[in-house]
Order: structure tokens, then sequence, then C-alpha cells
């Protein structure tokens, strides 16, 4: 068994200083200082994604539902909300709570990136005359007063926790990969005997020594054996495979280590076997962490590239001009210290040069593995950015290339610290030292001196740049609905009708789980006991509006978990009364946001008030069963108005439930279309909300109002028009399978009538006794354009049908020209309208006109013709028997004359 290689080390004369303890404390005690003052509203309010990630945690971890990835808001890796929900139900749900996940994120990333910059063993690798830490606790430093780290440590977004655990996988790759096998030469240089004045002095036992220690590695004796070694390559295993359940960019990790083990087994033939099976363990333990990840996108794969897809520079027409723009923008961003771009300001200028300087320094020390793997650490970290398409004046941007920002501070640490020796070995063979003079050069008072200094001109520009310019310019969240939120959890002894969008909104929705968690539909019934049972009652309007049409009834509860009623819409009569309520009502109070203007105003409420829903009648909506994959269910419909004119509108009413917790990013489209030519003449797509919020965060069962509006031009014929709706998915277009009873599935539903007339139907030209098919369909007439017609050509006619009643199957018509001795002489067989109307579509008292066209035989006899029809069933071959009669046709004698044909 190997021993471990340990490199020859200088012994200090005196025990090590505890100044980088205490520093490290420091900085930990900043870094949480800078990230928790005013969490609760700097930001001013929380963020679109920050609600919604609110939400998605409560909502996983309250169900016990149990994802690594959620498809909505372009699809996010579940880990961090896992551990924000936990949070969340245990400390309660506030902004400062939501955010706090964040925070302890952030901050436990500076003891990490001090401790990966002990492990790595950078000044061993770079530094003739390595220090004791003062390269991991710059980094440190640098990092916790960092603007970008800094503003994202105070946002609810999940990439905050990649950072961390990548700094842990890093640590631990570290340990196991140089513990498996020797540890490469360039990690170890050869330190040889001090010369000159610095031998003298450690000979004299004075202080030069505390400044230069070769500190020792830690004792790995207890981990000689290489299962050991081993078992450190499988813990970074699993930490790699974590990290791929937190933020997309993680995905590229196995890029930076598979290209660092590639050149390692290049350089070291002689560890080459040993070492790639210390890779097959790591890499076998990460692929099996991620086996969950793996699967969810074996089953769902258009969430894979959801979002890859759509940011992607690959995607747009000039990739190499938008990569260009990119790498302009970080080269700015870097190096452009005291600018900004966008909402972002550039690196401090100490963080700058010192970047600039650690490039330099590990690009000439490449061949060495720590130099080569940190650089790669900042290539691979920064591609994120380089390869997608940016909006650098959105507040997200950089976000994407937050698993560089490390490697971007060691290295920065690297440069400063290199600067620092080359200025002080200039200062040394520039002057005359003595052993006192060079003992204060190397005191631990210098020691502190150059990373205080990176504290106090990075952290003020930085706490300048966050907590003045930012916080002036580009804080300009909206702080009513935390406003109305807080109103509205306060009112803990009365009953809140409230608007819906105050409700619905996510920041406010996210909110109002503290009190309210429970949604429930509520009726006009319930709605009226519950305000007679409680008269202290309100309602809230927006400032300066008289009316609503939907609203929701907040009931509170002593345990705290109150309850949320969604009731029915109001109808135009009672927004009308409410309207009229309300500008004889004086306001009890008024909602102010955080400068003192109105938000909303509060009016009291009583049970008899005119304009309460009084509920819809059930027979106006037409139940319906239609399954979207066993997620999504329609449950009924209704279309107002029945009739309409062109240039006026026509609305379809939907009802959606969720059947199960709703993963998908699920887009509604809505198609109207005239069934005589087919043409779509209104369409919707839109994503899938009702008129609640995303279906995502729709409660298993409750009912879902929807609603969409459709002006029809002023060209657009006269007839039946009817909607086509379904689901797809917003990634893939791929449409949802919906299935009703026992029909076989369709990619779309057929539902809804509206009748469309410029003018009141004309009667047809030659008007019969109503002829009735069965029970449900009568024969009331026909047109007959041309009496006479000549061989070869075309006899056009229409047949005007009426449904007597709702029809359940789909009839063929059959048409058959019989010449005088009742010989077949031409046939046409078609469903109503070349099967665009099918007759289970008609409605009771409809009237169809269906127009049929036969070519005429060129051999076709002069005389006249009897036109013969009837309706089949297409499946069975079964005709229609007229009703009371022994036939199952109707018979139009002299229908049509044929004349000879022209000579």
């Amino acid at each position: 068994m190997e021993k471990n290689f340990n490199p020859p080390v200088f012994q200090p004369s005196k025990p090590p200083s505890p100044l980088p303890f205490f520093y490290l404390v420091l900085v930990i005690t900043l870094a949480f200082g800078l990230r928790v003052v005013h969490l609760n509203s700097l930001p001013l309010s929380l963020s679109l994604d920050e609600a919604v990630d609110g939400l998605d945690a409560l909502q996983l971890i309250r169900l016990g539902w149990f994802t690594p990835f959620l498809q909505n808001n372009f699809g996010r890796e579940t880990l961090f909300f896992y551990l924000q929900g936990l949070l969340l139900e245990l400390a309660g749900i506030s902004i400062f709570s939501l955010r706090f996940t964040s925070l302890l994120a952030g901050t436990l990333t500076i003891p990490l990136l001090y401790t990966v910059g002990q492990r790595l063993g950078l000044e061993r690798a770079t530094f003739k005359y390595p220090s004791s830490g003062l390269v991991s606790l710059l980094a440190a430093a640098g990092l916790a007063v960092s603007y970008w780290h800094l503003y994202f440590s105070r946002v609810s977004l999940r990439a905050i926790l990649l950072p961390p655990l990548l700094l842990a996988l890093i640590w631990c790759f570290w340990r196991g990969w140089y513990l498996s096998s020797p540890p490469h030469p360039s990690l170890c240089p050869p330190y040889g005997r001090p010369s000159g004045r610095e031998e003298s002095c450690q000979r004299r036992g004075e202080g030069f020594s505390s400044l230069v220690v070769k500190p020792r590695l830690h004792d790995d004796s207890f981990l000689t054996g290489v299962s050991l070694s081993y078992g450190w390559l499988a813990a970074a295993g699993f930490l790699l495979g974590l990290t791929f359940y937190t933020y997309l960019a993680a995905r590229l990790l196995p890029v930076l280590f598979v290209t660092f083990v590639a050149v390692e087994l290049i350089r070291n033939p002689s560890a080459r076997k040993r070492n790639l099976l210390g890779f097959l363990i790591f890499a076998g333990i990460a692929a099996l962490t991620a086996i969950p990840l793996i699967l969810y996108f074996q089953q769902n794969p258009q969430a894979l590239n959801s979002r890859t897809g759509a940011i992607s520079v690959f995607a747009s027409n000039t990739p190499v001009i938008m990569v260009g723009g990119n790498l302009l923008a970080l080269l700015h961003l870097h190096f452009f210290a005291h600018t900004w771009l966008g909402q972002w300001p550039a690196l401090d200028l100490l963080a700058a040069v010192g970047l600039l300087a650690g490039l330099l320094t590990c690009l000439y020390h490449f061949k060495k593995p720590v130099c080569l793997f940190l650089l790669l650490w900042w290539a691979v970290g920064t591609a994120p950015i380089l390869l997608s398409t940016q909006d650098w004046t959105a507040t997200t941007t950089l976000l994407r290339g937050i698993m560089a920002w490390p490697a971007l501070y060691l290295l920065s640490a690297v440069g400063l610290v290199t600067v620092g020796q080359r200025i002080g070995e200039a200062v040394k063979e520039s002057l005359p030292l003595t052993c006192t003079q060079n003992r204060l050069f190397a005191s631990p008072f210098l020691y502190l001196f150059t990373p205080l200094i990176l504290l106090i001109f990075s952290g003020f520009t930085s706490s300048y740049n966050y907590f003045s310019i930012w916080a002036t310019t580009h804080n300009d969240f909206s702080d009513h609905p935390p406003r109305l939120a807080d109103y509205l959890n306060g009112q803990t002894e009365q009953l809140t009708l409230t608007p819906l969008r105050f409700y619905s909104e996510s920041v406010s929705n996210f909110l109002l789980q503290a009190r309210y968690p429970n949604l429930h539909n509520g009726d006009s019934t319930t709605l009226r006991t519950l305000l007679a049972s409680q008269p202290a009652s309100v309602y809230l309007l927006p400032d300066k509006s008289t009316a609503e049409s939907l609203y929701v009834l907040l009931v509170t509860a002593a345990d705290g978990q109150g309850t949320a009623y969604l009731l029915p819409p109001l109808t135009p009569a009672q927004s009308e009364a409410l309207a009229r309520h309300t500008r004889a009502a004086s306001p009890l109070s008024t909602v102010l946001d955080g400068e003192g203007e109105p938000v909303a105003q509060v009016y009291p409420l009583a049970a008899d008030a005119p304009f309460l829903p009084a509920g819809e009648q059930e027979s106006t909506w037409q139940p319906i069963q239609a399954s979207f994959k066993s997620e999504v269910l329609l449950a009924g419909y209704r279309v107002e108005p029945a009739t309409l004119k062109p240039d006026e509108s026509v609305t379809l009413f939907l009802n959606w439930q969720a059947q199960r917790p709703i993963d998908g990013d699920y887009y509604l489209f809505i198609h109207l279309f005239d069934v005589v030519q087919g043409r779509r003449w209104g369409q919707v797509n839109t994503p899938l909300t009702g008129l609640l919020f995303n279906a995502h965060h729709w409660p298993v069962g409750l009912t879902i109002p929807d609603r969409h509006s459709f002006p029809l031009p002023g060209d657009a014929p006269s007839g039946a028009y009817r909607f086509e709706v379904g689901l797809y998915e917003a990634a893939s277009q791929q449409r949802l399978p919906v299935s009703t009873g026992g029909a076989p599935a369709n990619d779309k539903l057929i539902l809804g009538k509206v009748q469309v007339w410029q003018h009141r139907p004309v009667p047809p030209q030659y008007p019969l006794a109503p002829i009735q098919f069965g029970e449900n369909i009568a024969l009331t007439g026909y047109d007959r354009p041309a009496l006479t017609l000549h061989p070869g050509q075309s006899l056009s006619f229409n047949l005007h049908w009426q449904a007597l009643a709702a029809i359940l199957p789909d009839y063929t018509v059959f048409t058959h020209l019989l010449d005088s001795a009742g010989q077949l002489r031409a046939q046409q067989d078609n469903p109503p309208q070349q099967g665009r109307y099918p007759t289970s579509w008609w409605s009771p008292g409809e009237t169809i006109v269906d127009a049929h066209t036969l070519l005429l035989p060129p051999d076709l006899a002069p005389g006249p013709y009897t036109l013969r029809l009837g309706l089949y069933q297409p499946e069975t071959g079964q005709r229609l028997p007229l009703k009371n009669q022994g036939q199952d046709f109707v018979d139009l004698p002299n229908f049509i004359y044929v004349g000879k044909n022209s000579p």
C-alpha cells in the first residue's frame, strides 16, 4: 500500500498566528451583515420569480410532492425549493424568511471558498514564498463584499445554492484525487534553503518565518488506504450529482472535470490506471445521484431543453455576433472598474487588477494542475453567459455565470498577492533592510493590512453601489402587493371581500398563504350565510375604481388557517349595482403604499348588498369531462350569445380543474372557425391560467373559471361557428392528448356553437312539408338553381335540414339520381357540408343548409330524373328510416330535366 506523499516543509519557529481564523470570522460576519440588513425591504418587494419560487416551495412541502424538476416558469430544479419550503414552514411566511435561505447559502459560500483555497494550495504552486492562507482570505474577503454575490444573496433565486455545493464538491474532489495518487510535483515545489538575510533571521528566531510559513498538509495518515481516498472521490461524485438539482449552469460541470482529468491522465502515465479508476468512481456516483433527474427528463423530454432552447445563441441567426457582443460585455464588467452596464456595476478596481494579474500568473503556471484547474473552472463557469442571449438591462443577467465567481475571486486573490510580492521583493532588493526591519515588513499587522484594504475599499464600493445607487435608481419594484397582503392578513375580526386580482397577483398570493392557505369554491348561498354570521365585513376596490367583476372572500380562523372562497363572477347587472353602491358609499379606510399614496379603498359590506353574486343557472353550462393527460380537466363550458351579427363579439366560458398537481408548462389554444368553409376567424394562444393564476398552482379539485372573447370581423359569413380547444406544451409545442369518456384520445376538442347571421336565414327555394327521419332530423326543403342541364354538367343543389332534438350519431347523406326506369345513373355520399358540420354538432331547432354536387354522366339520356336521398350511419351502413313510414329514403320526382348534348 502506497504511502501518501507529503512535501518537505519548513517548521515555523513560532506557533501559527491565530490571525487567519479571527480574520475569517470578521469576513464572515461582514458578509452576513451586508446580506441581512434591510433584507425584508431591499429590494422593495418580491420579484415575480421570487414569488413564484416561494409558491412552488410551499406547494412542494405542503403536498409532499417529490419531483426533481418543475416545468413552469421556463423549467427549474427543485433542491433549493425544498430547503426554502422547510424554512418557510418553520419560520413563517414573509419576505424576510423567503430570502433568508439565499442569505444562508450566500454566507456559507464565504468560509467554503476559504477552505477550498487552502485545499487547492494555490500559494505553494504559484509563489516562491507562500504566505499562511493569504490567498484564501483575500478570495473570501473579495467574494464577501462582491456586489454581484451580495445582490443574489439578497433575492430568493435558486442559483445561489450552486456555489456552496460546488465548493464542497471541489474540496472533496481535490482531497480525494491527491490521496488516490501521489500529488503532482508542481503541488509540492522543492523548498530549498532560504538564503542570505532570510536564513540568518530564521536562525535568530525572528519574524520572517511567520509570513513565509509552508503550512503542512492536513494529516491524512488515517486515510492512507486506497478505499478512503476513493471515498472522498465518491463524496465528490455525490455532490456533483447534487449540483444538477440546483441550477441550469451546473450541467456544464462535467466539462470541467472531464477536461481536467483527461489532462492529468496524459501528464501522469505511471498513475493512469489508478487515476482512471478514481475518476470512474467519481463519475459513477455522480450519475447515480442524478438518476431521478435523468428519469424525469426521459419521461418529459420537452423539459430538458426548455430553457436552453429559448436562450441559446445558436437559436439565433447570428450566433457569432452574439457571442462577440457577450464577450465585449463581460470584458467591460470585469475590467472597466467604476462603470455600469445596465443594472450591473463592473468589478471594483482591486478585484479587476487582481483578476488580470491572477490570469497572467496562472497562465504562466498553467502546467501546474491547480492553475489549470482554476483557469478551466473560470472559463467553464463563464461559458453560460457567452453562449446565451443576454439582456444586459435585466435584473438576472449575470446570474448565469454564478458558477465562475468563486474561481474569479481566487484568481483575483492570486493576482493581488503576486503583485504584492513583486512589490515587496523590489523594496527588499532596493533597500538594505535589517533583520528588525525585515521583521516589521513581515509582521502580522502587515499580513492583516492587505486584506483589510480590500475589505474597506471593495466593501465601500459595493455597499455604495447597492444600497445607494441601485436602491435609488433600479429598485423599481412596486410595494402595492405586500401592502395589500399586510392589510388583508391583518383582518382577524372580519370577513373581507377582495378583488380577485388582489388575491391572485403572485407576490400578494404568496404572502396571503400565511393566513389563508386554503382556497375553495364558494357560491352565493355560502357567501350570504358567512356574511350574515359576521356583520363586520368589508369589501375592497382599487383606488379610483367603482366596480370589479371577480372576487374572493377571505374568512379568518382562530388557528390562523383561514380560507379563501373563489366566488362566481358578477353579471354585468351586478357589476353596475356595485358601481352605484360604491359611488353612494363612503370608504371606511384607505390602504396606502410606502409613499403614502392610496392603493385601495375599504367599504362596508352587508349581507343583503344588491351586487353580491346570485349564482348562475346550472342549465346554462354544458357539462363535459375532458381530461388532458390526466392532469387538467375541462368540466364545463358555455357560449354567449347564441346568435350574433358580424362586428359583434362572442365569449366562450370554460371551467377547469386540476386532477392532480400540474407539473407541465401548458398553453391554451382556442380557434373560432365557421363550419361551412372551415376558416379560422379568431384564435387564442395563452398560458393556462384561467381567471386565477398559473395552472401549476391550482389546488386539486378547485373549479377555475375562464373566459375568452372573440370579436368577429364585418365580413364574417353567415352560418354556424364552433370552437376548437386544446392544450400544448410550451417548450415542445406538442399538443396534449385529451379524452372524453370512452372516446379515443384526440389532440383537440370541438365544442360550443354560435350562429352568425348577416340577415335572417333565407327559406328554401322549394319548401316541403317536414319529412322526418327518425326522431331527430327533418328535411324541410331544397334549392335547385338550374332546372335543365346537359350530360357531363354538374348538378348543384342545397338540402335544408332541421334538427328536432340533440343528435348523437354522425350521419352521412346519400343522394342518388334515378332515371325514369328507376335505374341509378349518378350518386354521391357525403356527411353534411362535406364533413365540416357533422350531425352530432347540430342543435335542436337549428336549420342547416347542406350543399351537394352531382356530376352527370356524359352518356345520360334526355328526360326527367328523380333525386332519391336519405341518411345512414357510415360505421354500419344502417339507414335512418322515415318516421311512421316503411321506407328509409325520400324521392324528389322531376328534380332535374336533362336535355340533349349540343352538336
